[in-house]
């Protein structure tokens, strides 16, 4: 859904590129539920990376901007704006997916201060519908591992590391996923921030096979297992992912 997108897309890149900043620590990049001051928006609008973006990856350049502008940012939670549609097959998704990789790929080489002030309004309870639904298709989903293959997405599976090329090639035969965990994800990710190119439809369709394996694995090896523990989960993904910049000396 539309959640896997922010945490697997755009709190992942966040954490990996920019490790130091408030980035990787705002909950849900800002969108059309917004209140800025007026120095704010002049801010944004006299940034051209903001201007230029004009798809789904605007949510990440406006949060992107305020951070590295060093601009306050405080996050409340409104409880009517949560529940999403449900989805059939992900690829309702797939337009936004690249779009919104494409964006914090096209900031990769950027800096971002540290000291960026970020208050955040924890949500009180949370709603049962919320809490018990898969918001997609699992099984028409799953299928799409096999679609759309071609000799050149094969060939670009050679840029990625063993488990996951060898896990990926097998899905033309009969889909699968447990290869994906959060590790395969980091390392598939920075390899997407090097390579990925977002004009060249076999990349494009690389990447929505690739961040499909990673949702599928996370749905049945952490999200059936409730909400609460899958939220717990994210959470330490997105911290174990601003130590494994830090440590690997790849920080912004």
């Amino acid at each position: 859904t539309d959640a896997m997108i922010t945490w697997m897309i755009t709190r992942t890149g966040f954490a990996l590129l920019w490790p130091r900043s408030a980035l990787p620590w705002i909950e849900q990049p800002l969108g059309g539920e917004l209140l800025l001051t007026r120095a704010a928006a002049e801010r944004l609008l006299s940034d051209p990376r903001v201007r230029r973006q004009s798809d789904w990856g605007i949510d990440t350049l406006y949060t992107f901007s305020m951070v590295a502008h060093g601009l306050p940012i405080y996050e409340i939670y409104i409880d009517a704006g949560k529940l999403h549609k449900l989805y059939g097959a992900l690829t309702d998704l797939k337009t936004m997916l690249i779009e919104c990789f494409s964006a914090v790929q096209g900031l990769k080489d950027e800096d971002v201060p540290a000291g960026t002030v970020h208050h955040f309004e924890y949500p009180g309870p949370v709603r049962q519908e919320v809490k018990e639904r898969v918001g997609y298709d699992f099984e028409r989903t799953l299928w799409l591992l096999r679609e759309k293959w071609t000799d050149r997405q094969v060939e670009l599976l050679g840029l990625f590391p063993r488990p996951v090329r060898e896990g990926m090639l097998a899905c033309r035969e009969y889909p699968r996923f447990s290869f994906m965990d959060e590790d395969a994800w980091a390392e598939t990710y920075l390899v997407l921030l090097e390579r990925f190119d977002p004009a060249d439809a076999d990349w494009k369709e690389l990447l929505f096979k690739l961040w499909i394996a990673r949702v599928l694995q996370y749905t049945t090896a952490v999200a059936l297992r409730g909400y609460d523990h899958a939220l717990h989960y994210l959470h330490r993904m997105v911290a174990r992912y601003v130590h494994r910049a830090l440590v690997g000396g790849s920080a912004a």
